[in-house]
């Protein structure tokens, strides 16, 4: 029984709260809107009254935005400009057309410091590292020496190739003795030297000639005939998969202004005996002077002759034809032939 009081009495006070509730939230939800209730009144009598509201001005009336007016006095005075027509030859194309085509711009101090692409340069370098078959991988950086021509000279050997563009230039150059010596000289003297133990040569036959473009090697392996299997030249340098191992390669750049080349050609193991020769080609350059190479060998790692080769070349009459030398070491005359 007292349960069902205190429910009723809970339920009775809830109710009269939650009416209290309603009541004043529609008495705030009223004045919000502008509407003011009166105090209540009897159920189904309701009184109110409305407040006025001010009428809002039309798009058209609300004034526009409001200029203030500054002094001139205050603003500095600017030069007059007229402006001029374009004349012919501002262009910079039109410019850049009449400089001659053998401008070289000059050089400064600054161009010896830094780099094509703004970089302090650094010291140049020079590493080698072993490669296959006897060979040494030179990998030149020299960043302040872009697009220039550096000599490298080893046992002899001296052969001209340009950097590129970032001063940098890589060679793979078989090696003509064990205790392999490498140098590379640039244009204003800057010469930069590496050396390297290379082992593995004990059974290795090498023969090479160094100079200009002109001179080259013809070798011939166990008494091979002119054009052969068994025959090498620069425009025949072998395949190693049908001769044994036999290579000839050729080092240098011949498009260079003053090419420098060198020709190695590396004996195949099962080959007895080598024929070596020397050709040249009579040219407009070079008909009527006297051409000069070194001649370089090397067997088992050990350094063998290295001798310097003259050759006087015949006259302008005999353009096109070619001459066959004997090299320093090898018995056999001198011929001149035609190519017909």
């Amino acid at each position: 029984m007292k349960r069902r009081i205190l429910m009723a009495g809970a339920t009775f006070f809830l109710a009269a709260a939650t009416g209290h509730v309603m009541q004043n939230t529609h008495e705030i939800g009223a004045a919000l809107r502008g509407v003011f209730v009166s105090a209540p009144k009897p159920a189904g009598t309701i009184v109110a009254s409305v407040a006025p509201v001010a009428a809002q001005p039309k798009m058209a009336e609300i004034a526009g935005p409001q200029v203030a007016q500054v002094s001139t006095d205050a603003l500095p005075d600017f030069p007059a400009v007229a402006v001029g027509e374009l004349k012919s030859g501002v262009l910079l194309a039109a410019r850049m057309d009449a400089v001659a085509d053998d401008y070289k711009r000059p050089e400064t101090d600054a161009d010896k410091s830094y780099t094509v692409f703004g970089i302090p340069c650094g010291a140049p370098a020079l590493t080698l590292s072993l490669g296959a078959s006897g060979t040494l991988k030179a990998a030149l950086s020299a960043p302040c020496h872009p697009e220039e021509r550096v000599v490298f000279d080893h046992a002899g050997l001296s052969f001209a190739l340009m950097t590129d563009a970032a001063g940098m230039v890589n060679v793979t150059i078989p090696v003509m003795a064990t205790d392999a010596k490498v140098t590379a000289s640039f244009g204003d003297g800057e010469t930069l030297t590496f050396e390297r133990r290379v082992a593995d040569l004990d059974r290795m036959r090498r023969i090479a000639i160094s100079g200009g473009a002109d001179l080259g090697l013809n070798l011939y392996q166990d008494g091979a005939a002119y054009g052969a299997e068994g025959f090498f030249s620069a425009n025949r340098p072998g395949d190693a998969g049908l001769t044994g191992g036999a290579t000839l390669v050729v080092l240098g750049d011949p498009s260079l202004d003053r090419p420098m080349l060198a020709e190695v050609f590396t004996a195949a193991d099962t080959a007895n005996t080598v024929a070596v020769e020397a050709e040249a080609t009579t040219t407009e350059a070079n008909c009527g002077t006297t051409l000069r190479a070194r001649f370089v060998t090397m067997e088992g790692g050990k350094p063998g002759m290295n001798e310097t080769f003259v050759q006087a070349m015949p006259g302008c009459d005999a353009i096109g034809d070619f001459v066959v030398a004997p090299l320093p070491g090898w018995d056999g005359p001198l011929t001149v032939a035609s190519r017909d």
